[in-house]
């Protein structure tokens, strides 16, 4: 089945055809369907016509997509699809194209479909180390997204042995052999780091069965055609038992995360804030701190400060924060603006739906762990500086409260913060007037 539509071509070709009206439910029947349910009296009667309602509503598409785990490959195959479906969605949209509705439906049976097949029952954690099969680790080394492999001693040190002090977990299906869904990277250390270089670049082996705290450092999606189906909350909690039992010392289940759109989200709030009212500049500490320390390193270096009026000078700004500032003599005087921004940023910044902005945020709340830790410069990686100027965050899965803690963000959208994160906010005083924070 894959090798006969192997190339993007034939993909195309076979997600328009099934993309068809042909392939959609049959008009007359769901409009009978609807009448009959309409007209029926009485529980059996109602919930007959239910039934002949839900079957008129599958489509002939979705009984064909049905059947491909029958085939040999044949759910690989839909998952690559899927994968494929999304890439010429996104090439219609760049081009102007209308979007198929169609393949619209196509998109959500095939998402109804994998949401069934990779139940959480169907699923097998299995950790991979440097002894496991060399296309598995070379999968690996592809897929890491969050910290890039650049070695093969690299990848060897983050796998290493079953019994190292950096351990990789992943999920498996047995219709997917040796494809990775998801994949965890954690680090067994002495005490939580606050720096990613800790963890990736120190040589030294720490001995796991001292370890107190257990740094989730990088967590991939391994398959994109996999798009909307969560297996991210059922890893973290099947590795912390895994870990607990396997090194009872272990105190602490904590993240060194990414904020990847803190300084996206910074700009677009600065200028925001600068359009509502100029005059009000200075009853914003942090960002009236954050320009005049700039201003100082300008005129410290005999640069010219960039004109307010004419938009460049949150566009240089930034473009500052994003650029290798940290040897610079200004560095120590960013941390208190920055740090109060970004926790703010995590805490308030929201989606329409009022969820939190950040994606990782959503994540890592959303499975019950706690906004706990800010960490200042925790990644001075070129990429990190683009994303967040250098800061990094940790979020802790503290097993007595992940419960209650899910329940909240999920029902009451409530982001659970650490006294730690709460002192950042109010660094200026209760009283200290913030910019509006901006929805994208």
């Amino acid at each position: 089945c894959s090798s006969d539509l192997s190339t993007q071509q034939e993909k195309r070709l076979f997600l328009h055809t099934m993309g068809g009206e042909d392939f959609g439910v049959d008009a007359g029947q769901v409009q009978t369907a609807i009448l009959h349910y309409q007209q029926s009296e009485g529980v059996r009667a109602r919930l007959h016509a239910e039934d002949k309602l839900r079957t008129a509503l599958l489509s002939k598409r979705a009984l064909i997509l049905q059947r491909f785990h029958l085939i040999p490959e044949g759910v690989k195959f839909l998952v690559d699809l899927r994968s494929q479906l999304h890439r010429f969605q996104e090439m219609d949209a760049a081009s102007g194209r209308p979007s198929n509705d169609h393949l619209i439906v196509m998109d959500n049976e095939l998402r109804s479909l994998f949401a069934t097949w990779f139940d959480a029952g169907y699923l097998s954690l299995q950790q991979i180390t440097w002894n496991s099969p060399a296309s598995l680790v070379e999968k690996i080394t592809e897929l890491e997204s969050v910290h890039e492999v650049r070695s093969w001693r690299d990848i060897k040190n983050r796998l290493n042995s079953l019994d190292s002090h950096r351990v990789c977990y992943a999920y498996f299906h047995n219709c997917l052999p040796n494809e990775p869904l998801i994949f965890v990277e954690v680090a067994l250390m002495p005490a939580v780091v606050e720096n990613v270089k800790a963890i990736l670049d120190d040589p030294t082996p720490h001995d796991p069965h001292t370890a107190t705290a257990a740094m989730f450092y990088s967590i991939n999606n391994a398959q994109p055609g996999l798009r909307g189906i969560s297996f991210g909350n059922l890893l973290i909690k099947q590795v912390v038992e895994e870990l607990s039992a396997r090194y009872p010392k272990l105190q602490t289940f904590a993240t060194i995360s990414p904020i990847p759109t803190f300084l996206k989200w910074l700009e677009s709030h600065l200028n925001r804030f600068m359009q509502v009212s100029q005059s009000d500049m200075s009853l914003a500490a942090p960002v009236n701190d954050l320009f005049q320390i700039y201003a100082d390193y300008l005129n410290s270096n005999n640069n010219k400060s960039p004109d307010a009026a004419t938009g460049s000078k949150v566009k240089s700004l930034i473009q500052f924060l994003r650029s290798d500032w940290t040897g610079s003599n200004v560095a120590s005087l960013l941390k208190k603006p920055l740090l109060h921004l970004v926790a703010q940023y995590l805490t308030e910044a929201k989606t329409d739906k009022g969820f939190p902005l950040d994606n990782v945020a959503r994540f890592h709340l959303g499975n019950g762990a706690v906004l706990a830790r800010i960490y200042w410069l925790g990644d001075t990686s070129s990429r990190r500086m683009h994303q967040s100027a250098g800061l990094m965050v940790s979020y802790e899965y503290i097993i007595s409260e992940i419960p209650q803690n899910h329940q909240a963000f999920a029902m009451e959208k409530r982001v659970a913060t650490s006294t730690t994160v709460s002192a950042l906010l109010h660094v200026y005083g209760n009283g200290a007037r913030r910019p509006v924070v901006a929805r994208l």
